[in-house]
C-alpha cells in the first residue's frame, strides 16, 4: 500500500468521528450501537453509542478474567454473544510442538 506524503493511506474515505479504545477485533453495529471485541486482556467487549457519528461514546464495557480475551462479538436483537478464550492459547500450542521439532531437526542436521 502506498502512503501519500500527507500520511493518507485510504482514498475516498472521510473521517466523521473518532474514539480511543483498546485494540479492537471484531466490530458489529446494530441500530445506534457498535459492539467491539478487544484483542488484549483484560478488555473484553465495548458497547459504543454511535447515534452521533461525530462523537461516539462508550456506554458500557465488559471485562475478561486475567489471561482471557474476547475479540469476537455477535448481536441479534437484544442478545449479544461473545467468545471468552485464553489469550495465549496460540503461543501455548506452538510451544507444545517445540520438543518434537527439536528432535526432528537434530535427526536431520546431526
Amino acid at each position: 500500500m502506498d502512503v501519500a506524503p500527507d500520511g493518507v493511506v485510504a482514498h475516498n474515505v472521510k473521517r466523521i468521528g473518532h474514539i480511543d479504545i483498546p485494540g479492537g477485533g471484531q466490530v458489529v453495529t446494530q441500530g445506534n450501537l457498535a459492539f467491539i471485541g478487544h484483542m488484549d486482556p483484560p478488555h473484553g467487549t465495548s458497547i459504543i453509542d454511535i447515534s452521533d457519528l461525530t462523537a461516539p461514546r462508550v456506554i458500557s464495557t465488559l471485562g475478561m478474567p486475567p489471561g482471557n480475551h474476547s475479540h469476537k462479538v455477535r448481536v441479534a436483537g437484544d442478545v449479544m454473544v461473545i467468545n471468552n478464550e485464553n489469550a495465549k492459547r496460540h503461543q501455548m500450542a506452538a510451544a507444545a510442538r517445540i520438543p518434537a521439532e527439536r528432535e526432528r531437526l537434530e535427526a536431520a542436521l546431526g
